[in-house]
């Protein structure tokens, strides 16, 4: 068995083989400085190694920086992510209409009071976010009630952050599935329509959150 360090304790120091190089406790607290004041008291730097995401621990949140991507992390107990290393923002897309037609469209950022465009109106992104809670609001339902899907797309390629809606419904929503967006990568929202609608519903509004 390897030599195992030497521990002791000295005026609320623990000592490694004697050292100074040293934690100070003070009851159930523990850190690098003379007068921890929480459970844990870093007086300084905090190196986190890179990791992968942890599994979730039910009433535990957990902060860690993830290998693939060199970001800061939570995951709340329900095993939720949430990027830490920049503010959590959202973002509006929205047309007055999508056309009845099965002509795929995209809707432009912000809002247009027109219908949503035949090409990509798309924007750059400035930062490294994840894209997550995709929101469709049809203000004015209209058409047969059949599905139209909402699709973020990044870099021309779909992703699994849609939303299927009827045409009749006023809102839906996805929750569940994320996006992982790049700095430099190029974002668009995609509408399409596997049959005729009948008649476009009007004011659509679609939100996506990041973070």
């Amino acid at each position: 068995m390897a030599n195992l360090p030497l521990l002791s304790v000295l005026g609320g120091r623990v000592l490694v083989n004697g050292t100074t190089d040293t934690a100070f406790l003070n009851g159930l607290r523990v850190g690098g400085t003379s007068a921890p004041i929480d459970k844990l008291t870093v007086d300084g730097v905090l190196d986190l190694l890179e990791t992968t995401a942890p599994i979730a621990t039910t009433g535990y949140g957990k902060i860690y920086v993830k290998a693939s991507d060199g970001v800061l992390y939570f995951m709340d107990d329900s095993g939720a992510e949430f990027v830490l290393s920049h503010a959590r923002s959202f973002a509006v897309f929205g047309n007055n209409g999508i056309s009845s037609t099965t002509t795929t469209r995209y809707l432009s950022p912000g809002y247009d009071n027109v219908l949503a465009q035949l090409t990509p109106p798309a924007y750059i992104s400035p930062i490294k976010q994840i894209a997550r809670n995709m929101y469709v609001q049809h203000n004015t339902p209209g058409g047969n009630g059949l599905p139209i899907v909402y699709t973020l797309r990044v870099n021309g390629v779909a992703t699994s952050l849609s939303v299927s809606i009827a045409s009749t419904d006023t809102v839906a929503s996805n929750l569940v599935d994320t996006a992982n967006i790049e700095i430099g990568d190029i974002i668009d929202i995609e509408v399409t329509k596997a049959n005729s609608i009948g008649s476009s519903p009007d004011d659509i509004l679609l939100t996506l959150g990041y973070g």
